[in-house]
């Protein structure tokens, strides 16, 4: 009898300090499917929580997730990310006590020429329930490949859609994540497979 190990790989957490007046790791970055988690750090006091306050530039929203109110007693938040920026506040503060989490979509490898795999988001992301992804080849202009989709993932080139990839060329990538019309993300950090 052969015995073939299974390995599970837990997504990573990045801590996040919520101390007197700011975040300790005011931006963080991270991969699709990997969490964050705020904390109160030992000895901090006064009210505060986390309020995602959204790319005002694109639409006006209140934000894809909150803490809930402010509080001067303990905090004990964690969501787990799909692609895009993410800025975020304490409410009481405002952007005098404010981060970002920066998430880039995750881009499997191919064989030169050949279609690949784009993910924007994992079945355990609390950060949408739909997702915008655009795409440009070399130094041309980004191209909407996705647009509020609910799909995790895509394999980009298949049958040619939405372009036929040629072995040589760099493809760019980034994604943004929305649970309405009314909240959205700003747009990732770009990710780039070279075909």
């Amino acid at each position: 009898m052969v015995v073939i190990p299974t390995y599970v790989f837990a997504a990573a957490t990045v801590e996040v300090k919520v101390d007197d007046d700011e975040f300790i790791s005011r931006t963080v970055s991270t991969s699709v499917g990997s969490s964050v988690h705020w904390s109160r750090a030992a000895g901090s006091d006064g009210d505060h929580n986390i309020r995602q306050n959204g790319d005002h530039n694109i639409r006006q929203n209140n934000g894809i997730f909150a803490s809930g109110a402010p509080t001067d007693g303990p905090i004990n938040f964690t969501k787990t990310f799909s692609a895009g920026t993410f800025a975020y506040q304490c409410d009481v503060h405002g952007s005098s006590m404010s981060g970002t989490v920066k998430v880039k979509p995750k881009i499997s490898a191919a064989p030169p020429g050949r279609p690949f795999t784009v993910t924007w988001a994992s079945a355990s992301t609390d950060t949408g329930a739909a997702f915008d992804v655009r795409y440009k080849v070399g130094s041309g202009t980004y191209r909407t490949w996705k647009n509020n989709t609910s799909a995790l993932k895509g394999v980009f080139g298949t049958g040619g859609s939405p372009v036929n990839v040629r072995s040589g060329k760099n493809y760019t990538f980034q994604g943004r994540s929305q649970t309405s019309n009314t909240a959205v993300s700003g747009w990732s950090p770009v990710s780039s497979f070279k075909a």
